[in-house]
């Protein structure tokens, strides 16, 4: 425990809750801010895990003031948590019948060469298996496969014991680097991030344009393909710049095959998670036969047929058994719990709308400087404010301000919603758990990496949907 980043974080705990409210923000928001202060400073320094970090809401909340615990607990049983918990107990089947192996030793075949060529082609992997299902769930199947060719790459499992330093940075721009590829391919579909389908309504409310399929593809691959690239390049050139020699692709492929595999039951967990991955790919689509239909019991059902199916290799051995989920993500499900409960705080305390507020001040600028500025905005917002409160705060100041300004509001409101999708700093979106709770990293290394697209995706979000508005008129 470093007693230095828990007193801090305390004395700064303290010095909000003594400190005057500024104006325009209620009590409770300036309460809400306190705690928020806290959790980043522990967050920040790791005075203790990130997943007794995000307690804080659940005990803190309720006393002070800001909802009550029945309230705040119903954060840490989101739908999304089953959504995540679901995709990985499918993940921790696939690793059991060593069908990652299999993933990965493609993956080799496809990007081996050299770690930064590999490292390129899981990511791509990455974003576009993110374009067609959950971001959550494309981060869970690919992080497994990337710490299985980290293993097989430095010989090294599990990745919290690597010593190398230049092996470390190779483990942590690779990590990261597979998060952040599933951010930018949710971006750029509307069933790849649920704030992306959620924000068509209310754009459509705000404007009286019902955007399709293909028209915010058109917005958000250029985005994705170029985010994914960028992204690359910083992690593998810039922040984590490693030189490592990986074995040959021949010596990398043998690491990964340790002997006969159980090829029934690897066909029917493969079976099952592309039955899961279809099914979430097609809930948009079912939801007016079903309406109550939720991503989080599309995958809770197969986790659940995993339990039922045998494996047929061993008598009476099913494809995952409770012993197995040992390495389920419990830690992730709490963290994005108080990521949740903190975020809904921000929202009912009018934190977030003050903290917005300068959004609407836009409106006297040039169009282009003006939806950088939201853009900007939108992206600091999104690290303290739950994708879809920031959303549903970012749209109606975004189509206000292209309505002052005269022009057409519709990249705009793309824009601001692409900006809500994402997240690189402070865990809370679900890819982005993922990542910190995968050693070796940690959250400093979330804010080395993480500053950095601060800066480069508002330039890149507002100059792409400038130059595709451009296009289309």
């Amino acid at each position: 425990m470093k007693l230095w980043g828990l007193a801090t974080g305390i004395a700064i705990f303290a010095i909000f809750l003594i400190l005057p409210t500024p104006d325009g923000l209620s009590p409770a928001g300036w309460r809400v801010a306190a705690l928020l202060a806290l959790m980043i400073t522990w967050w920040l320094s790791e005075a203790v895990p990130l997943a007794a970090t995000a307690f804080l809401p659940l005990i803190l909340l309720p006393l002070l003031g800001v909802g009550t615990a029945d309230k705040v607990a119903a954060s840490y049983a989101s739908p999304l948590l089953g959504l995540v918990f679901g995709g990985g107990l499918i993940a921790v089947a696939a690793g059991k019948a060593g069908l990652h192996r299999k993933l990965a030793r493609f993956a080799i075949r496809i990007g081996g060469g050299g770690p930064r060529r590999l490292m390129l082609a899981l990511m791509i992997a990455t974003g576009v298996l993110a374009m067609w299902m959950a971001t959550s769930i494309a981060t869970i199947f690919m992080l497994e496969i990337g710490l299985v060719v980290i293993a097989a790459a430095i010989g090294v499992a599990p990745a919290d014991t690597i010593e190398d330093p230049q092996a470390r940075r190779f483990a942590k721009a690779m990590i990261i680097g597979i998060a952040y590829a599933a951010a930018f391919g949710g971006f750029s579909t509307l069933t790849g991030s649920p704030v992306n389908a959620a924000a068509v309504g209310l754009i459509a409310r705000q404007t009286g344009v019902q955007i399709g399929f293909a028209q915010w593809l058109t917005f958000g691959l250029p985005i994705a393909a170029v985010g994914i690239v960028l992204a690359w390049a910083i992690l593998a050139g810039g922040v984590f710049r490693f030189r490592i020699e990986l074995p040959s692709r021949t010596a990398l492929t043998a690491a990964l095959e340790p002997g006969p595999e159980p090829a029934t039951a690897q066909a029917r967990v493969m079976a099952v998670a592309g039955a899961t991955i279809l099914t979430l790919v097609a809930t948009p689509f079912l939801r007016p036969l079903l309406p109550t239909l939720s991503d989080a019991a599309v995958a809770l059902v197969g986790a659940l047929i995993l339990f039922i199916l045998p494996s047929g290799e061993a008598k009476g051995e099913r494809l995952l058994s409770w012993e197995d989920t040992r390495s389920a993500p419990w830690g992730v499900l709490v963290i994005i719990g108080g990521a949740l409960a903190l975020s809904t705080a921000l929202a009912g305390s009018g934190l977030a709308v003050w903290l917005a507020g300068p959004l609407h001040g836009l409106s006297g600028a040039p169009p282009w400087l003006a939806l950088l500025g939201l853009v900007a905005g939108v992206t600091l917002l999104t690290e303290v404010v739950n994708n879809f409160a920031a959303m549903a705060i970012a749209v109606p100041a975004a189509s206000a301000v292209a309505v002052a300004l005269g022009v057409d509001p519709i990249p705009f409101a793309v824009a601001v919603t692409i900006a809500a999708s994402g997240g690189f700093i402070v865990p809370g979106p679900p890819w982005l758990t993922l990542a910190v709770a995968a050693p070796p990293v940690a959250f400093r290394d979330l804010v080395r990496s993480g500053i950095w697209f601060l800066i480069v995706t508002p330039a890149l979000v507002t100059a792409a949907c400038l130059l595709v508005a451009g296009a289309t008129h």
